[in-house]
């Protein structure tokens, strides 16, 4: 009797701890469902993002992967009941998805066609092919999930390398979006690791894939993470973008007339406070009017933008350069005593002289008059320099 007492009591402990792990395990299939939901939600929310602000670059992309992972994602639980080709096209659109909202990292860069992009689509195209092979011709469901999860780990870490190299945006939110990103590939590597080491012999497909409901839950918070972070660039590259449009000249890219002048009434102030010597001085295109009447408008454009990239080419990093207004152009020279700043003004205005602008089949001279002054004393207000 007290034996089998034991193994009465063996079998109702069993039974209750069987029900204590169903209790904190989450339910598969609803786990499974809500991070459909969610993927499709901010599928949709980052379209209607990029719709309503015409000036985003990367939203529109982001959402469109993020649709298609929500879908690839919901025919990829429709495994054992319709087709197999079903469940590899889930994986092959789910690849595919990631690599789309890889580039739209890349949709901040100048150069959008990278080695980067084309490494990503390099391993949507080989993982895709040994999906295939894995499913059909050599059926492994557990090579399928390492394949798969190796695929999106390499996708994941070039999107966080992608987003360091970008530097229209502000470090912190690119740093955030790096930093989740990494998380993606220590997911996946995790998921590859776990397969391999799995010692069970059963080849249901997700019978080697037991942490899945948690990795879904923890996918969810990823995903709805990187989409906050990658507005956040977004929003920063926007600023970035207005703040440029606010502060400098459109057709010179110098600082236009009243950011160069504040930019300026910093640099006086500083230098009075420390005792430094600061040089301004206020460049002249001669005859430009000249050049319009002769050449036209079109060609007047053309050598300011010459003239203002020789400017950008010979300034120290410390000069501050703007476009005063038409022909004229204002220079400030941190740290430079009144000899110095004539010397290079000088050497300035002689590389001019020596670069004629070409334009068409013409190359039109140019030269220009400088005036410099020195912060003093008697001389220390920016529009006193200046006049």
């Amino acid at each position: 009797p007290a034996r089998a007492a034991a193994g009465a009591g063996g079998k109702l402990s069993a039974h209750a701890a069987a029900g204590a792990r169903t209790l904190m395990t989450p339910d598969i299939p609803g786990v499974r469902d809500m991070l459909i939901v969610i993927l499709l939600t901010l599928g949709a929310l980052s379209l209607a993002f990029a719709r309503a602000e015409a000036g985003t670059r990367a939203a529109g992309r982001w959402g469109a992967g993020i649709l298609l992972l929500g879908l690839g994602y919901a025919l990829l639980q429709w495994h054992g009941r319709v087709p197999e080709v079903v469940s590899v096209g889930g994986e092959i659109i789910m690849l595919v998805a990631v690599a789309i909202t890889q580039g739209a990292i890349l949709r901040f860069a100048r150069d959008r066609r990278t080695r980067t992009d084309t490494l990503c689509w390099a391993i949507v195209c080989v993982a895709g092919l040994l999906i295939a092979w894995f499913a059909f011709g050599a059926p492994s469901a557990r090579a399928r999930i390492v394949v798969f999860s190796v695929a999106m780990a390499g996708i994941a870490a070039l999107a966080s390398i992608a987003t360091l190299g970008q530097p229209a945006a502000r470090p912190a939110p690119r740093m955030l979006f790096a930093a989740l990103a990494w998380c993606v590939v220590a997911l996946f590597a995790a998921r590859a690791v776990a397969t391999l080491t799995d010692g069970a012999q059963s080849e249901e497909y997700f019978r080697h894939d037991t942490p899945q409901p948690h990795a879904a839950l923890l996918a969810a918070v990823l995903a709805m993470s990187l989409t906050v972070a990658l507005m956040w660039v977004e929003v920063s590259v926007l600023n970035a973008r207005l703040t440029a449009l606010a502060t400098h000249d459109g057709l010179t890219g110098l600082l236009n007339h009243g950011a160069v002048l504040n930019a300026c009434q910093r640099e006086l102030d500083r230098a009075a406070r420390y005792g430094q010597p600061v040089s301004v001085a206020m460049l002249d295109i001669d005859h430009f009017k000249d050049i319009n009447d002769t050449h036209g408008h079109q060609t007047g454009d053309a050598v300011l933008r010459h003239l203002s990239s020789q400017l950008t080419a010979d300034s120290r990093r410390q000069d501050v350069c703007g476009r005063y207004g038409g022909e004229e152009f204002l220079i400030l020279m941190p740290q430079t005593g009144l000899d110095a700043a004539l010397a290079t003004m000088d050497r300035l205005r002689r590389n001019i002289e020596a670069r004629p602008c070409s334009e068409g089949r013409a190359a039109i001279p140019i030269t220009v008059s400088i005036g410099v002054a020195e912060l003093d004393p008697v001389m220390s207000d920016l529009n006193a320099l200046v006049d």
